[in-house]
C-alpha cells in the first residue's frame, strides 16, 4: 500500500518555536504515522505550522525534504502572509500530490490520509483523489470553533464540517463526529495514545500532597476552575503545580503570588512533564463540559496521566468513552465546589499505584493504535465502493 500523509507534523522538541503549532496535535500526528511506513510506502507532505506574518517573522518557507526521526517528509513551500499563504499552500500541495499520484499511477492500493479538513489542505486532497481515483481518509482531531465573527471564518468552518462526509473513511477522536456529521461513514476511533513512558512504580515519597496540571492555559483548559477550587482548599500541606503556556499565564502567576502553596513552572519539555506526572499524587484535567469542544475532543493529557498509575481527576466529558470511567475520579457536579470536594476527598485517601489502570492504558499505546489505523486504511483501499 502507498500512503500519502498530509499534515503539520514537526519535531516535538522544538514545537514551541512554531507559533501556529499544537503540542497535542503534533503528538497525535506523530503517533498515528509511527507505524504506517513499516511495511508500506509512506510519503509525508508537511505544511509547517507558522503563524502568519507578523506574528512570526519568518516569511519564506522553502520546499525541501526533511529527514529525521520525527518528520521525514516534503515541506510544502509558501509565503507566510495571510491569504497568500493559504493560496500558495493549496497550489503547491496540489502540484506535489499530483506528482506523487502520477509517479504511483500503476499502483492500485493508494490512499491519502489528511490531518483535519482545513480548506487549504483539504481542497488539494479532494481534487487529486477524485482525478486519480485514489481513496481518501481524514483524521478529525479538531473541529472549527462553533461561533465565528468574521464571514470568511464562517465559510471556512462550514467547508470543514461539510467536507467530512466527502471522504471514504474517518479516523475520529470521539464517536460523536461521524454520528453527527457523516452518519454511516466507515470509521475508527483513536482518542489518543502514549509512547510507553515509564510508570511511577518506584516513587519514593508517598507522603506528599501534590496536585498537578500540565497543559495549555487557554479558554478550554478549565484552569480558572482549578485555581479557584484550590484556593478554597483548606489543606495547608497540599501543593498545586501548574506547567504550561497560554493566555491565562498572568492569571496563574497572580494566584501563585497570593498563595504560597501554588507553584507555576511555565512551559516545560515533555520529558519534564512526564517526570512531574510521576511524582504527583493527583493529576487534574479541569476542563468543563460545554456540549461542543468537549463532545468532539478527547483530553490528550488523560492518556499521559493514566499511564503513571496515579489518581486522575476529570470532569465527566462527553468525549471520554465509558471504558475510562473505572480509572478516572469524576466530581459529582461540574463546578468549583464539585472539584474542591473531590480534591479534598482524594487527598485524604492513601496513595497507591493502580497497576490495572497502567495495563489498561498501555493497550492504547501509539504502536498499537497506529497499527489499527493501518489495518483500517487497508480495509478502505480494498473496498471498491466509493
Amino acid at each position: 500500500m502507498n500512503i500519502a500523509f498530509v499534515g503539520t507534523l514537526v519535531n516535538p522538541e522544538i514545537i514551541m518555536k512554531y507559533s501556529g503549532g499544537s503540542i497535542a496535535g503534533n503528538k497525535y500526528q506523530f503517533g498515528i504515522t509511527s507505524q504506517l511506513g513499516k511495511n508500506n510506502k509512506l510519503n509525508k507532505f508537511i505544511i509547517l505550522p507558522y503563524a502568519s506574518f507578523p506574528r512570526t517573522k519568518k516569511i519564506f518557507i522553502s520546499s525541501r525534504y526533511l529527514e529525521n526521526k520525527y518528520r521525514d517528509g516534503y515541506v510544502v513551500p509558501y509565503l507566510n502572509i495571510f491569504g497568500l499563504k493559504q493560496i500558495l499552500c493549496s497550489i503547491n500541495l496540489t502540484l506535489m500530490l499530483g506528482k506523487w499520484a502520477l509517479k504511483t499511477r500503476k499502483e492500485k492500493n493508494r490512499v491519502i490520509l489528511i490531518y483535519n479538513t482545513m480548506s487549504f489542505m483539504c481542497i488539494p486532497v479532494l481534487l487529486i483523489s477524485t482525478f486519480f481515483n485514489i481513496k481518501k481518509v481524514a483524521i478529525i482531531a479538531d473541529l472549527p470553533p462553533k461561533f465565528q465573527d468574521k464571514f470568511s471564518d464562517k465559510l471556512e468552518a462550514k467547508f470543514e464540517i461539510n467536507s467530512i462526509k466527502k471522504f471514504n473513511g474517518i479516523v475520529q477522536i470521539t464517536k460523536h463526529i461521524v454520528d453527527d456529521f457523516a452518519p454511516g461513514m466507515q470509521n475508527i476511533i483513536i482518542e489518543g495514545g502514549g509512547f510507553g513512558s515509564k510508570s511511577n512504580l518506584l516513587k519514593v515519597n508517598r507522603n506528599n500532597k501534590i496536585i498537578l496540571y500540565t497543559g495549555a492555559l487557554d479558554d478550554n483548559s478549565g484552569i480558572e476552575i482549578l485555581l479557584e477550587s484550590f484556593k478554597r482548599l483548606k489543606d495547608e500541606d497540599a501543593r498545586l503545580i501548574i506547567a504550561g503556556k497560554g493566555k491565562f499565564e498572568g492569571l496563574v502567576s497572580s494566584y501563585e503570588r497570593s498563595d504560597n502553596r501554588i507553584n507555576y513552572l511555565g512551559y516545560i519539555t515533555n520529558e519534564e512533564a512526564v517526570n512531574l506526572q510521576n511524582e504527583a499524587n493527583i493529576l487534574v484535567c479541569p476542563r468543563i463540559p460545554d456540549g461542543y469542544v468537549t463532545k468532539y475532543t478527547f483530553p490528550s493529557k488523560i492518556m499521559e496521566y493514566l499511564l503513571t498509575g496515579n489518581k486522575v481527576i476529570c470532569f465527566s466529558l462527553e468525549g471520554i468513552p465509558k471504558e475510562y470511567n473505572e480509572y478516572i475520579i469524576f466530581p459529582k457536579e461540574n463546578s468549583i465546589l464539585g472539584l474542591l470536594e473531590v480534591m479534598a476527598n482524594t487527598l485524604s485517601l492513601p496513595h497507591q499505584i493502580n497497576q490495572k489502570q497502567i495495563e489498561f492504558i498501555k493497550k492504547k499505546c501509539w504502536e498499537n493504535n497506529s497499527k489499527n489505523v493501518l489495518d483500517f486504511l487497508e480495509g478502505i483501499v480494498e473496498n471498491d465502493e466509493q
